[in-house]
């Protein structure tokens, strides 16, 4: 036993130390691949819903899209008709007064 005296902080770091004993360095070993199982699971899960999402937000972009094109039809449309109200607004004034004009002239 020709060797130094174990020291008190030797036997702490012996009793607190994990990896100390063989079994329990296989349990850990077990755990951690039980522990790696779930995560690649989980892992994959997220995946799908990735895939998932990134489906959605394709069809919403192309339909995002097709609405766009069709606000752009409808300002279009919307910019010939405003000047036709305005003219036929106008005509129905001309009328109103021309009716206006013909009762007094009767009465």
């Amino acid at each position: 036993r020709g060797g130094r005296a174990p020291k008190l902080g030797d036997r702490i770091v012996r009793v607190l130390d994990p990896w100390s004993s063989a079994s329990t360095r296989s349990t850990m070993g077990a755990n951690q691949k039980e522990e790696a199982k779930k995560l690649m699971a989980a892992i994959e899960e997220i995946q799908e819903q990735q895939k998932g999402v990134q489906g959605e937000i394709k069809e919403l972009e192309e339909e995002q899209g097709k609405v766009m094109a069709r606000a752009r039809e409808v300002q279009v449309r919307l910019g010939q008709i405003n000047p036709l109200v305005q003219q036929k607004a106008m005509e129905l004034q001309r009328i109103k007064k021309e009716m206006f004009n013909k009762e007094s002239e009767y009465m």
